[in-house]
């Protein structure tokens, strides 16, 4: 609107979180993209999808809880042997495609049903929209040991802006 300040970004409760994009294994079946709920409220997932980077839609009857953390496994068996944190609760896969290890645009929508009618006939279409997205690279402000040294990208704060490189940092591997 000219002449009036712009509205603030829309922060959705459910972001990406962390981003396995380069296992040291470097075998894809180790990669994963995690969701964090930092909301106050369970949200259902069902129908969800990635619309960019990977190929997934959340099973019906998935959701996340306040405070919760859900990741997306490239291969769910592979992570659920090496992560013993893991479990069929807090876990879904497989997706299809592969992280690129170099830049990606990862981005996360929700189904919309929208009715409409033409010449009386009701018409019912699913649109998607994207409630978080983040675009990864490597260099620059991004991590170096998240390319390939065994650690994964990782928000450093769940309330900051997730598109911004600043904000992410290396997972702590050490132990």
């Amino acid at each position: 609107t000219p002449g009036q300040p712009n509205a603030p970004a829309l922060r959705r409760d459910v972001v990406i979180n962390e981003i396995l994009y380069e296992p040291l294994s470097r075998e894809s079946d180790g990669q994963f993209v995690e969701l964090h709920n930092r909301g106050a409220a369970s949200v259902d997932l069902s129908e969800w999808r990635f619309v960019a980077g990977i190929d997934f839609t959340f099973p019906k009857n998935t959701t996340l809880a306040p405070g919760g953390y859900l990741a997306v496994a490239r291969n769910a068996k592979r992570l659920l042997a090496n992560y013993p944190n893991l479990h069929r609760g807090n876990l879904v896969g497989d997706f299809q495609g592969r992280l690129s290890g170099r830049s990606e645009r990862l981005a996360l929508a929700m189904p919309e049903t929208v009715l409409s009618t033409n010449q009386g006939v009701i018409r019912t279409n699913v649109h998607y929209i994207v409630v978080n997205e983040v675009a990864y690279g490597t260099g620059g402000r991004w991590s170096q040991w998240a390319n390939g040294g065994g650690s994964s990208l990782e928000l450093v704060d769940d309330r900051s802006d997730n598109r911004l490189g600043d904000n992410w940092a290396d997972s702590d591997e050490s132990g």
